[in-house]
């Protein structure tokens, strides 16, 4: 049901703002081993989970997840316009941070927005429908048993 009704509705859940699926990390500028986490992430024959446990250890922000999709505005501006403009590596700094990620996809808004984004609230119109049609049924099938019965009033408001 959740992609029948994303397919009927796909008009109605247009992004308003831009959407990324990437690897990041985000360090500190004074954290000590910069340049091995840089080395790291950038080189494709390292394995991710060895990756993820140096940024665990280090307790860095990091997500690994390439198949979920993320606000731009989670990231520094100058990181949201780069998105657009790259796939893959990309590196940004400020006076805090060092931003390492690996872009694989972007979505600028306007775009409808991926199945997988809006799912969960796809989930909850569903379930709420479900709800309203039961309540609504039940409703029915009482006035029904009432009038069969003939066991009901009538109440004037006046």
């Amino acid at each position: 049901q959740v992609e029948e009704f994303y397919l009927a509705h796909k008009d109605e859940f247009i992004l308003h703002t831009d959407l990324v699926r990437l690897t990041y990390v985000k360090i500190p500028n004074n954290q000590s081993d910069i340049i091995n986490i840089r080395r790291m992430f950038a080189d494709p024959s390292i394995n991710a989970l060895q990756i993820q446990d140096v940024c665990k250890k280090a307790k860095l922000t990091s997500s690994f997840d390439e198949s979920s999709w993320i606000s731009a505005d989670f990231f520094p501006p100058t990181m949201q316009i780069s998105f657009a403009k790259t796939k893959g590596y990309l590196e940004q700094h400020d006076s805090l941070f060092t931003y390492l990620s690996q872009v694989k996809e972007f979505l600028p808004k306007g775009n409808p927005s991926p199945k997988s984004y809006v799912k969960d609230q796809i989930f909850k119109i569903v379930v709420n429908q479900r709800k309203v049609q039961m309540i609504k049924s039940l409703r029915e099938d009482l006035y029904k048993e009432a009038l069969q019965k003939s066991d009901f009033e009538i109440i004037d408001e006046n």
